[in-house]
């Protein structure tokens, strides 16, 4: 039974901080009971299950959801993705909070993973990371990019 004494999530972003500010942001979400559902790692390289291959797919349509998001490096990883998202003020429209877009693909790639047999694939929430600077960006793309080489399975 839910007790608010017990049982409350605090919150990771930054108070006052504006989620639809154009800028680039990290971002990474978890596979549900981080179940290595997305793929494997071979030889040092990432290797898509198909599961996999529909999240690329969805992280590639966020533009076409999104006029104002760009979506950046990425990996898929056995259990977690990492994605760097850059939200942009263009076209006299204002970017969508960052909530919406990772809402959005959250919920696209679970309804189609369900529609092949699968079941729920994330956890709840994810976690961001607001990029600050170019070197911040240099990092962030080099981590992500060196993901799979650092890979070491959960237990």
């Amino acid at each position: 039974m839910y007790d608010a004494s017990r049982h409350h999530r605090q919150s990771i972003r930054l108070p006052g901080f504006d989620y639809s500010s154009p800028g680039h942001y990290f971002i990474t979400v978890c596979s549900l009971g981080r179940n290595p559902v997305l793929g494997s790692i071979r030889d040092g390289m990432a290797q898509p299950s198909a599961a996999g291959l529909m999240v690329t797919s969805w992280w590639h349509a966020l533009p076409d959801k999104f006029r104002n998001v760009e979506p950046g490096e990425f990996v898929v990883m056995p259990d977690h993705f990492h994605g760097l998202i850059e939200l942009t003020d263009g076209a006299g429209q204002a970017a969508p909070a960052l909530s919406a877009v990772m809402q959005w693909f959250k919920t696209m790639t679970t309804n189609a993973h369900l529609r092949t047999g699968g079941g729920k694939l994330w956890q709840r929430g994810y976690f961001e990371c607001i990029i600050r600077d170019a070197w911040h960006l240099h990092h962030v793309t080099r981590y992500i990019r060196q993901n799979p080489v650092r890979w070491i399975p959960t237990p």
